[in-house]
């Protein structure tokens, strides 16, 4: 290489250092910041999940704790300091219903039935928890209303809104109707064998045939 191209590339590479010097003393601070700003918003992202799993570790304790409590009272005590969603406030009102309180849990499984988040499962099972602890105070026609919207083909509890609907129909006087309830029930595949048996016994007694086809 001769003296004039090794002179040349000197230049050059004293212009380039020069050219990158000149851009990052221009922009170089921006690049810094948001380098920072990437590292601080992980660091924050993660302590974020670490309190989210710390939180969800103390909740999961504490209604365990709450479960194991013999006592409706003690139970209902501990579920008291326990924040949470739906399935909290379901816990919640059982709790309520269990110490006696009735009028309290009504009033929380109002609250699960009108939140459009709760979901079909937390909906209807407040339904079905409600309808039992009004039972005494509800007429059967006013039962049957109820326990129509819950045996749809794909409602979560179906089978038990249509074994409550076939006794609200025989305390209304109309077996015939009672045993359609019982009939389908019983020749659900998801029907468990305590089902079954109560369905049979029901039957039985209201003169329902027992040998269906199939």
């Amino acid at each position: 290489m001769s003296d004039s191209d090794s002179f040349i590339d000197e230049v050059s590479d004293e212009l380039r250092r020069e050219r990158l010097f000149r851009l990052f003393r221009k922009w170089g601070p921006f690049v810094i910041a948001a380098l920072v700003l990437l590292v601080a918003a992980s660091a924050w992202n993660e302590w974020r999940k670490s309190q989210d799993r710390a939180e969800a570790e103390a909740r999961g304790a504490a209604i365990a704790a709450a479960l194991e409590a013999s006592d409706p009272a003690a139970r209902l005590e501990a579920m008291q300091g326990v924040e949470g969603g739906v399935a909290v406030a379901f816990l919640k009102a059982d709790a309520h219903a269990r110490a006696g309180e009735t009028e309290a849990a009504v009033a929380a499984l109002d609250a699960i039935i009108d939140d459009a988040a709760a979901g079909p499962i937390y909906h209807d099972a407040a339904v079905l928890k409600k309808l039992s602890l009004q039972r005494a105070s509800l007429t059967p026609e006013e039962r049957i209303a109820t326990l129509e919207l819950l045996v749809g083909p794909d409602a979560p509890f179906r089978l038990v809104a249509l074994e409550m609907r076939a006794v609200a129909r025989i305390e209304a006087g109309d077996p015939e109707a009672a045993r359609d309830d019982l009939t389908a029930a019983m020749d659900d595949p998801k029907a468990t064998d305590g089902l079954r048996g109560r369905a049979s016994a029901l039957l039985q007694a209201i003169g329902g045939e027992l040998d269906r086809a199939g």
